[in-house]
C-alpha cells in the first residue's frame, strides 16, 4: 500500500481504491484473519469485482430508477429467447421486497 506522491504538502495521500483496500483487510482483520489471508482474500474479492464490472459494463442495456429517494430500480439485462420461442426481458430489481431478478415479457 503505497500513497500518492505529493512532494508539496508532505501529507500521505492514497487513492479510493487503497482505501477500499485498508478498510476491506481492517474489517477481515476484525473478524480474525491473518494479516496474510485477508490480504489473499482481498486479491479474491478484487478479482471478481473487475468481473462483475466488466459484465455489468458490456450486458445490460437499460437502467430505469423506480424511485429515486429510496434507490429503487430495474437493470435491464437484456432479452433471452423462452423454451416456448418467446422473447423475454431478463431484469435485476432493487425494491422494497430486496434485491432480486425477474423475467417481462
Amino acid at each position: 500500500i503505497k500513497p500518492i506522491s505529493d512532494d508539496q504538502s508532505g501529507v500521505r495521500r492514497y487513492n479510493l481504491a487503497t482505501l477500499y483496500l485498508i478498510v476491506f483487510i481492517k474489517e477481515q482483520l476484525d473478524e480474525g484473519f491473518t494479516l496474510s489471508a485477508a490480504f489473499e482474500h482481498s486479491k479474491d474479492i478484487r478479482l471478481k469485482s473487475r468481473i462483475v464490472h466488466q459484465f455489468f459494463r458490456e450486458t445490460f442495456d437499460d437502467v430505469k430508477v423506480t424511485d429515486s429517494t429510496k434507490g429503487y430500480g430495474e437493470i435491464d439485462l437484456g432479452e433471452f429467447q423462452a423454451e416456448d420461442g418467446s422473447m423475454q426481458h431478463f431484469k435485476g430489481v432493487v425494491d422494497e421486497k430486496g434485491q432480486y431478478v425477474k423475467i417481462d415479457e
